[in-house]
Formats: C-alpha cells, structure tokens, sequence
C-alpha cells in the first residue's frame, strides 16, 4: 500500500505538468489510474485481512494470504488499466490536467471503487 500510494503521489505531480506532450500525458493518465486502483485493491485486501483476524478469530484463516492479496492488488489494476486503455487512448489525454475522462473512467475508476467501497462497508 505504501509503494502504491507513493507512485500515486508521484504521478500525480507529473500529470499536472504533463499536458504539453499528449503521449506522454496519456501515459500519465495511464499510470494515474493504474495506482489509484492498486490503493483500492490494496485497501480492500487489508480490510479482509483485518476481518479475518478479528472477526473469524478461531478459523483456518488463508494460507500466504500476504503473497496473494499482494499478487491480486498489483495485477488485476493493470488489466483494467489496459482493457480501458487499448480501445482509445485519446480519453487519457486532457487539455488542462492528465487523467481519464468520459466512458473509461466511469468503467476503469468508477465501478471499481464502488465495488470495493461495498465489499468494504
């Protein structure tokens, strides 16, 4: 999570002065996305982590589950990222500030974090 939000905090200073170039803005936005997503996931597996030790005291619990939440918090971002990205890479690029607009951020930020804001609650 701290990797993730330190990328996050780093690639948002470079999209604010990303703009003058487009591919390079679109690959800002790219990255935007991507650590934004990480944090999310990341977040959510600490919450299930978290779950598991204080609620289900007594059970099994999961086997290496640091390995694969880790694996799942860092993986399945990047292929959102990319399946929102290969279509049109022109919704990355904005005139002002890089960052996705219109359907991929709708499907690429939007609808991640309200399924993991409700997986959380």
């Amino acid at each position: 999570l701290c990797f993730a939000l330190l990328g996050l905090y780093i690639v948002f200073i470079l999209a604010l002065h990303g703009t003058a170039v487009p591919g390079l803005c679109a690959v800002f936005s790219a990255l935007l996305q991507y650590f934004l997503l990480v944090t999310f996931f990341a977040m959510a597996a600490e919450a299930l982590n978290l779950y598991i030790k204080l609620v289900i005291v007594l059970g099994k619990g999961i086997q290496k589950y640091v390995i694969k939440a880790t694996l799942v918090s860092w993986v399945i971002p990047l292929f959102i990222v990319l399946f929102c990205f290969a279509p049109n890479y022109k919704f990355y690029i904005g005139k002002h500030f890089c960052r996705v607009f219109d359907i991929p951020f709708y499907v690429g930020v939007l609808v991640p974090f309200i399924i993991t804001y409700i997986f959380n609650w």
